[in-house]
């Protein structure tokens, strides 16, 4: 329901800014009538059926690391929001029309595009962000509850069930914060 929603709202301000005197695009890598390999497809019913998903070999690849991320990890309580590392295949530079954009408005990209590994193109952009919940400025968790470590350093992490200062939120802080100092974004 989140998706529907954020692809409806990016759907009315596209409009918008095509009025103006920029050129604008809006690229949504939830649609598999226009995925292209090397962007993150989360899902989406397959157009020879509306009984099956379909999920692009990125996400997929995504879902594997993450995993095999989190499993470093047995206490890790259940029941909890998503957790994701900040990785992603999607390569931005291989994509014409973001490539040939001055800027970039991000909205929900967890396992879709990663900043860090995207970090030297990203330098030569604007980049708004609007947030859909806390996983920019956290060390993976997307909604941290009562925890607010993320506000330091992350660690010790109540989502991964761990007790130790440098943990995998503590390093996933440390990478989005260096990769951040070196951009211009605006939330």
């Amino acid at each position: 329901l989140l998706g529907r929603m954020l692809c409806k709202i990016n759907q009315i301000i596209h409009p918008f800014l095509l009025r103006g005197s920029q050129k604008a695009c809006l690229l949504m890598f939830n649609n598999v009538r226009k995925w292209k390999a090397k962007t993150a497809l989360l899902s989406q019913a397959h157009p020879a059926t509306k009984l099956k998903k379909f999920i692009s070999p990125e996400w997929q690849a995504f879902q594997t690391l993450n995993k095999q991320a989190l499993s470093q990890y047995p206490n890790r309580p259940s029941g909890l929001e998503m957790f994701s590392i900040p990785w992603a295949a999607t390569n931005l530079k291989e994509i014409p029309d973001i490539a040939t954009s001055d800027i970039i408005n991000f909205h929900w990209i967890s396992g879709t595009v990663s900043i860090p590994e995207n970090i030297d193109f990203l330098k030569q952009k604007k980049i708004v962000w609007t947030l859909h919940d806390m996983n920019p400025f956290t060390g993976g968790c997307h909604y941290a509850g009562e925890c607010k470590n993320y506000k330091a350093s992350c660690g010790r992490c109540p989502q991964l069930g761990s007790d130790r200062k440098i943990d995998l939120a503590n390093n996933i802080w440390k990478i989005k914060n260096n990769a951040y100092q070196q951009l211009d974004i605006n939330v």
